[in-house]
């Protein structure tokens, strides 16, 4: 009993210091640096989840001559490590946040990766200026934020810039979950049964590649994280 109460006051404590860092992050009292511009697209662990990240891709057999759309980029949390391995101008990372997209450029010149030609954009601008399909598509803990009619564009937009022997990589929260906000996003779980309905109607087929845990991935407070990684391509 005693050590649950320590848990619970360690996490409440932690929690209360992330939510007083955004808000100072978010009134332009404090500039986000490297430690803290993160805490815009999650908490805790970053370098753990930056590694990890770039390790799943590489065993779904990602190559540096690959292109890859990064979907809901965030920071370049992920996007560093990627944009790195990837051959010059094959990263494209898309945002709706312009802010956030400040911070990820920052994140870019300090990683001194300006070089690789990356291209980073809203997701507004993306409707209108890319043209191209992509071999890799990469949505990590997005679609769980967007509504339904978001979820629809974005799956929908996906399919018509996936090329056709590509793969699109997006997790999908699975357990019941009764809704709720983090940063001004819904939180929303929905079933396996749900995406693969989705998936039929844009061309695709979707299959599930385990928990995010049997992949090796591991929260920064040791919870389940009740995510599925799914694997989405086109029809043959």
């Amino acid at each position: 009993m005693a050590e649950r109460s320590m848990n619970i006051a360690w996490s409440l404590s932690w929690r209360m210091k992330q939510w007083l860092n955004r808000t100072l992050i978010g009134s332009g009292l404090r500039n986000p640096g490297a430690k803290d511009r993160h805490d815009w697209v999650g908490f805790g662990c970053h370098e753990t989840k930056r590694e990890w990240q770039i390790r799943f891709l590489k065993s779904q057999g990602l190559l540096p001559e690959h292109t890859l759309l990064d979907l809901g980029c965030g920071t370049l949390r992920g996007g560093i490590p990627i944009i790195d391995y990837l051959n010059t101008g094959n990263y494209c990372g898309i945002d709706v946040r312009k802010r956030v997209l400040a911070e990820a450029r920052k994140e870019l010149m300090e990683h001194r990766l300006e070089g690789k030609e990356p291209i980073i954009m809203t997701v507004k601008d993306a409707h209108k200026y890319i043209a191209s399909a992509f071999d890799v598509i990469w949505a990590f803990q997005v679609f769980l934020h967007m509504s339904p009619a978001k979820h629809e564009e974005a799956l929908e937009f996906a399919a018509k810039h996936l090329k056709p022997d590509g793969s699109l990589y997006a997790t999908a929260l699975i357990e019941d979950y009764y809704g709720g906000q983090w940063q001004g996003f819904p939180v929303i779980s929905r079933s396996l049964q749900f995406y693969e309905s989705e998936a039929e109607r844009f061309g695709l087929t979707v299959l599930s590649l385990g928990t995010l845990e049997s992949l090796g991935w591991r929260r920064h407070d040791g919870k389940p994280s009740g995510s599925l990684m799914l694997k989405f391509r086109h029809k043959a």
